[in-house]
């Protein structure tokens, strides 16, 4: 996808908005465009150092020149940050009013688009941007270049492994935002937002607010265009919207009060979580007047949840079983209401609002009194940065909880926090920490619920990235393999070659079948091995028969012509590894499980998911890995490439730090990110005794950079045999 920047004059905005609206490209197009601007920014966001970011950042640059535009002081800062990037840097400028704009040096160079005349002399001003976003179009780039793109050595070592089948993918939780294959997922959430926006039209602060909860989770969604919008189909999706409505007016309100109260008391900090503001009025008459009104919004969202929660209870509609959690948003939004207003609700200063509020909710309140005391939470009587963000998250999971999209960790831990049936606190946790906290194996349950439920709503269609990689997997994976074990010490050189060009491995922490299914297309035979639960009665073992004993499967797929034969299954242990074992085909190993994963009667899914499995792991590796999986991958060069593993995330490469720690190592790393902090680049060289390599990419722009080593990959391979 290519970015372009448009600068412009703020009293040119309507021309921006009529050539943003015709240059971001159809769905179908080979040109997919994202306009970026001021339009882009979000409340909070500190405008002078994103613009100038997204300056150096986009492929092209669009200016609309006026007599407003020469004027502006901003306007001609970006055109000349614009104009350093060069003259082979695509700068296109568009008259749109009359204007001494061959006076600008800069602009000399370049030639104007200006049809027959300004832009503004023309009537028709729909069919007139139309044909000047396709003049634009026409001489953008064919594709996206990488400004630091790994060095040719390092392309030569990963296609050279690739070829010999030693490319070993390692897929992370990034792979989730994959935007590749959200279609239908930002139809499903632009028509949430349209119909909040519709409910807020008096509303800027409450607009700007879901705005910008939806732009921080995917920002494609707000320059997502709909042919129309769909209507409500479920009569349950009414009280939603109006609870949506209410929390995004909160959230607004929550903004507006934060700010005030801390512009007319500044203190300084150096934690943003530890930022409260008091909800002790007394004495404060305009602060009191002020808690009070945040306090009713409060109330109307807790109303709203109410009647949310009510009308699922009483119908049992399919909201409560898609993951909504309606009675946990409402248990958390009254502990909030309770905790943050405690005093102007018990105290002697409460109003009949209050006590009528309190008696309202009586059930729920006394839930909430349970929680906090038997949590040992104090009552601080004060609002925090951290209880916004809360909200923010609530709202987002309202909106995106059905979208056929696979959640990313967070998204996933916020929802279960609402679905569980024990009350929650509200407050973002990270998935291990928050299931250690409840139980478990409900967590697993609802996990694989939920899965089932994204699962169902996606297209056909595979994200790019997984047909790439699968193809690089199928590449060298033909005939059977010898097992590694079994290779004699006497030809053990020519023996290993052979097994080397043979072998090829993927190692995923995700929940999706994605590889598996780009893998079933092309009708390749592969290997899956996954964690799970076997009754004790199969493996022999002397426990009761009823229990169950953790253990790795590895499942085998092959194909019968176009038909693909039932799965065989094999139980792996220290008596059947993996390094023993005769492989035909690619070896793809879950190390967290596989929720999509149909499983034979009387197994069960084993889920990675708790800080406890992390520790043990950690603490006894061979749970971690499956039998067999480490000789296999120590005995070979192998070129890992963790996708999907921020290089900020240190989380995400302690969880493979076995394969860290050696202090010889014969393999390369590469991690795959595009770090906008050049201080995340020191992280790489913390790993000693490693080759390490960076390739800078964005995720979505990888399956291009590896699809030409496979094209030429596969022409050398032609040449070889003509």
């Amino acid at each position: 996808m290519l970015r372009v920047f448009i600068s412009y004059a703020r009293e040119d905005v309507e021309y921006q908005r009529l050539l943003r609206r015709f240059l971001v490209s159809a769905d179908d197009s080979d040109l997919q465009v994202e306009v970026i601007s001021d339009q882009n920014l979000l409340a909070g966001d500190r405008w002078e150092e994103r613009l100038n970011t997204s300056m150096e950042e986009v492929d092209a640059g669009v200016l609309l020149l006026s007599t407003y535009f020469l004027e502006s002081q901003w306007c001609k800062s970006e055109l000349m940050r614009l104009a350093e990037r060069g003259l082979d840097f695509p700068l296109i400028p568009i008259l749109v009013s009359p204007c001494r704009w061959l006076d600008v040096p800069v602009l000399k160079a370049r030639n104007a688009i200006c049809g027959d005349g300004p832009a503004s002399q023309f009537e028709d001003q729909e069919a007139l941007w139309f044909q000047i976003a396709n003049q634009v179009r026409a001489v953008l780039p064919t594709r996206r270049e990488q400004s630091h793109p790994a060095t040719e050595n390092e392309w030569s070592r990963i296609s050279k492994a690739i070829k010999q089948g030693l490319f070993t993918p390692i897929i992370g939780p990034g792979c989730y935002e994959v935007t590749e294959d959200t279609r239908e997922a930002r139809n499903h959430l632009r028509t949430r937002l349209e119909w909040i926006l519709a409910k807020l039209d008096d509303d800027a602060g409450a607009c700007d607010f879901v705005r910008g909860v939806v732009g921080s989770n995917l920002l494609s969604v707000l320059h997502h265009r709909l042919d129309q919008i769909a209507q409500p189909h479920e009569d349950w999706m009414l009280p939603l919207v109006d609870l949506q409505t209410a929390l995004s007016k909160l959230g607004a309100s929550c903004c507006r009060f934060i700010g005030g109260m801390m512009q007319e008391r500044p203190s300084g900090f150096t934690d943003v979580h530890a930022v409260t503001v008091s909800m002790k009025s007394k004495g404060y008459k305009e602060v009191e007047e002020k808690v009070t009104e945040l306090r009713n919004v409060f109330f109307a969202a807790v109303q709203k949840a109410s009647a949310l929660n009510h009308y699922v209870q009483k119908n049992h509609r399919s909201g409560l079983n898609k993951g909504l959690g309606s009675a946990g948003i409402l248990g958390q939004l009254v502990i909030l209401t309770y905790s943050v207003f405690h005093n102007s609700l018990t105290g002697d200063d409460a109003d009949d609002q209050a006590r009528e509020w309190l008696d309202e909710n009586r059930a729920s309140v006394a839930t909430a009194e349970r929680f906090l005391r038997q949590a040992r939470t104090p009552i601080a009587d004060k609002l925090a940065i951290t209880q916004l963000e809360w909200i923010g998250d609530l709202v987002w999971h309202t909106i995106r909880f059905e979208a056929p999209m696979y959640p990313s960790p967070d998204e996933l831990a916020f929802q279960l926090s609402v679905c569980l049936g024990t009350v929650m606190p509200p407050k973002k946790e990270r998935m291990g920490t928050m299931v250690e906290l409840t139980d478990e194996e409900l967590c697993q349950r609802l996990i694989r619920k939920f899965y089932r439920v994204y699962d169902r709503g996606r297209s056909n269609e595979r994200p790019r990235l997984y047909d790439v990689l699968a193809r690089a997997l199928s590449l060298s994976s033909r005939g059977a393999v010898k097992p590694l074990a079994k290779i004699h010490k006497g030809t053990a050189r020519r023996g290993l070659q052979d097994f080397r060009k043979s072998v090829t491995v993927a190692i995923s922490t995700n929940f999706d079948r994605e590889l598996e299914r780009s893998l079933e297309e092309r009708h390749a035979d592969y290997h899956l091995v996954i964690p799970v639960f076997v009754p004790n009665e199969v493996l022999g073992n002397n426990g009761p028969a009823e229990d169950y004993s953790a253990c790795w499967m590895m499942r085998t797929f092959s194909w019968d012509e176009d038909d693909r034969r039932e799965p065989e299954n094999v139980l792996l242990s220290a008596s059947n590894q993996l390094n023993e074992i005769a492989l035909n085909g690619p070896l793809l190993v879950k190390l967290h499980g596989s929720p999509l994963e149909p499983l034979q009667s009387g197994y069960m899914h084993r889920l990675w998911i708790s800080d406890r499995d992390f520790i043990e792991a950690m603490v006894a590796r061979d749970r971690f890995w499956p039998p067999g999986l480490k000789e296999l991958l120590e005995a070979q060069e192998r070129v890992l490439c963790f996708v999907g593993y921020p290089l900020a995330d240190t989380g995400s490469r302690l969880r493979l730090s076995d394969h860290l720690k050696r202090e010889k190592d014969n393999r390369t790393l590469y991690f795959v990110d595009y770090p906008e902090d050049p201080l995340r680049h020191a992280l790489l060289k913390r790993i000693r005794g490693i080759k390490v390599g960076l390739i800078q990419a964005k995720i979505d722009e990888l399956p291009q950079l590896l699809l030409n080593l496979l094209d030429q990959t596969s022409d050398r391979e032609s040449g070889a045999r003509s």
